[in-house]
């Protein structure tokens, strides 16, 4: 991040991401902190994950949020998943970048 002769220190990275995407965060951090550590200019940058809840509309119409253990299915009729409202998001919402004058 040291570009165009700049001091520059990456601070925080913010990523919202969808309970539907198939992200584990857990390997979403490990990823992060072995990318960041090859470079002095990202060593103490931070990944801020904000998780976002799935919500989905039934075939029916009915709104609710879906769960594996119930195989997706409609918490008040059954029917399954019609439309993702959220949660299939996978997005860097905010880069914080210091740069030394």
């Amino acid at each position: 991040m040291a570009a165009y002769g700049l001091g520059a220190e990456a601070k925080c990275v913010a990523v919202r991401c969808g309970e539907f995407r198939n992200v584990d965060p857990g390997s979403l951090q490990f990823a992060f902190d072995s990318l960041r550590k090859d470079d002095i200019s990202t060593q103490h940058c931070l990944l801020e994950l904000e998780i976002v809840p799935t919500v989905a509309t039934c075939k029916a119409g009915h709104e609710y949020n879906p769960e594996a253990l119930k195989y997706y299915a409609c918490t008040t009729c059954g029917a399954g998943i019609q439309r993702l409202l959220q949660g299939e998001e996978l997005d860097v919402v905010q880069v914080v970048i210091e740069i030394d004058d």
